[in-house]
């Protein structure tokens, strides 16, 4: 039980840091048309607005 610990906590510190990359680039990706079409602006505004 011991020797698997160090992998579990290396694949946590690994799962984190992707997360925390994907959750402001990744997420913007994916939701930005959405966002566009549900508010009914374009990617000007949106810039705008940021």
């Amino acid at each position: 039980m011991e020797e698997k610990q160090p992998y579990f906590k290396l694949i946590v510190l690994i799962m984190a840091g992707t997360s925390s990359f994907y959750l402001p680039f990744g997420i913007a990706r994916v939701f930005r048309p959405t966002f566009l079409d549900v508010f009914s602006i374009n990617n000007l505004e949106l810039g705008l607005c940021f």
